[in-house]
């Protein structure tokens, strides 16, 4: 078989066995009802960031991934942990660096397939936690006295 889930083990939205209903089932019962910021690890080297301000253009990246998930079928409650990293890198050295942790809590999710529902907060998990983490990183660049862009939205799609 070569579909998605045949090669990585794990469902995606491009298996061939991907099921539509269930995933709908899933994302309409979903019920976002907590969000809490967990860490933040944040460092800044004003020297290494003046520094590429005046001489190099500063290099911006960012990303963000699923690190924990745990369902409870009984209960229809998923918690899992979203983490985002943003860097501003000044040649070599990262002059910003920021990573966040978040946890997510769905719920109403009682007699779902479990894939359904990891796939499910793999894909929403990111949307409903970059703006907060987004909010976060624009904090504590202000609060070391730096002034930089926002970073971007999320507009592609990540299925």
């Amino acid at each position: 078989m070569s579909d998605t889930k045949s090669r990585t083990g794990k469902l995606s939205f491009t298996s061939g066995d991907f099921d539509q209903a269930k995933y709908a089932g899933v994302s309409q019962n979903a019920k976002l009802s907590e969000l809490r910021l967990i860490s933040v690890d944040y460092k800044a080297s004003t020297e290494a960031l003046f520094n590429s301000l005046h001489e190099l253009s500063p290099k911006f990246s960012f990303e963000g991934s699923a690190s924990a998930f745990d369902f409870s079928n009984e209960d229809g409650r998923v918690f899992g942990v979203y983490e985002w990293v943003a860097a501003v890198k000044a040649g070599r050295k990262n002059a910003i660096r920021s990573k966040c942790r978040y946890l997510l809590v769905y719920s109403g999710l009682q007699n779902h397939d479990p894939e359904y529902v990891k796939l499910y907060f793999e894909k929403i998990g990111r949307f409903a936690s970059y703006p907060y983490f987004r909010a976060q990183f624009a904090s504590d660049v202000a609060s070391s006295g730096v002034f930089l862009p926002p970073l971007p939205s999320l507009t592609e799609r990540v299925d």
